[in-house]
């Protein structure tokens, strides 16, 4: 539980960082639950809330994925290992515990249609 709360602070921290990737992507999946290592390079667009694009680090078996508009950005993620989903956003929407995974999350759990519902919650 620490790290996907750990993974999805660093990803809604983390836009502000500076790098490029890439398959860089303005919303999706940037973590596949896999190996520790770099995800999907994030973009910046001057109409999305990423103004310095960067790559995350993902922890082993996080899956975790963002949405965003002009002026928030919501984040999703669990544990390939784990029972909950986690979400958040910019805008004032703190990090939650969200659906319970049957076995573990997977792409199903933690997708962009998580992530834009996290980034519309207030």
């Amino acid at each position: 539980m620490k790290k996907e709360i750990l993974a999805l602070g660093f990803g809604l921290v983390t836009v502000l960082a500076a790098s490029t990737g890439a398959n860089a992507a303005t919303n999706g999946a940037v973590c596949a639950g896999g190996a520790a290592g770099n995800g999907t390079a994030v973009t910046s667009d001057a109409s999305t809330f990423v103004k310095v694009g960067f790559t995350p680090k993902c922890s082993a078996n996080v899956h975790m994925a963002f949405d965003q508009d002009g002026v928030a950005l919501g984040v999703s993620s669990g544990s390939a290992k784990g029972k909950f989903t986690f979400s958040g956003n910019t805008n004032g929407g703190a990090v939650k515990a969200g659906a319970q995974c049957s076995a573990g999350c997977t792409t199903s759990d933690v997708s962009t249609t998580t992530a834009t519902a996290a980034l519309n919650a207030s």
